[in-house]
């Protein structure tokens, strides 16, 4: 009876363990998103017409931890100049897809070139910061224990990301670090 009870006892830990694993894996949390560092270097200004190029530093975030890894596919990357009524495309995009296993930041360096004609952009840049933001789509596959997969569409949102002029230089950098917020459009 003592042997019957004991194996009985293991049986149930042994189930409980998988549904554990089971449900962590089959429910996963989105990644996380940010901007770490931004600037905008050798800014021209002739008129309305202005070039430069941007140096953005994004955060990809894994927040699950056991066994999920995230595999970002089709992620495309655009800057838009933030005004009140509609913001304007400026630069976008494409990073290589990647993937990262569970609980762990990946940071990618994106890079723009800019050149455009726009007046309201040229005023905002002579009062020393610009507000900005970033948008992304992004598929991305979570696969975990049991050959788990789940697909989700992803979009993300930066805002607002505010560039400002360091004092005593040309340069133009990222005030403070900044999460976005994302949304799933599917999956």
């Amino acid at each position: 009876m003592g042997c019957l009870c004991i194996l009985f006892i293991i049986v149930v830990a042994f189930g409980m363990l998988l549904f554990a694993v089971y449900d962590n894996s089959s429910h996963p949390k989105l990644p996380y998103f940010g901007v770490e560092s931004a600037s905008l270097n050798s800014l021209t200004m002739n008129g309305s017409r202005l070039s430069g190029e941007w140096n953005i530093n994004l955060t990809f975030t894994n927040p699950n931890n056991g066994w999920n890894e995230a595999s970002y596919n089709t992620i495309c990357v655009s800057i838009l100049y933030n005004n009140e009524h509609n913001p304007s495309l400026l630069a976008s995009t494409q990073l290589a897809p990647f993937s990262k296993k569970d609980d762990a930041t990946v940071l990618k360096q994106v890079q723009f070139k800019m050149d455009l004609h726009d007046a309201e952009i040229e005023r905002s840049f002579s009062c020393g910061a610009v507000n900005f933001e970033i948008e992304m789509s992004t598929s991305v596959r979570f696969t975990g224990a049991f050959d788990f997969r789940k697909d989700y569409s992803l979009k993300v949102l930066c805002n607002p990301l505010t560039i400002k002029l360091s004092p005593g230089s040309s340069k133009w950098a990222l005030a403070q670090g900044l999460t976005c917020q994302t949304t799933t459009t599917s999956g």
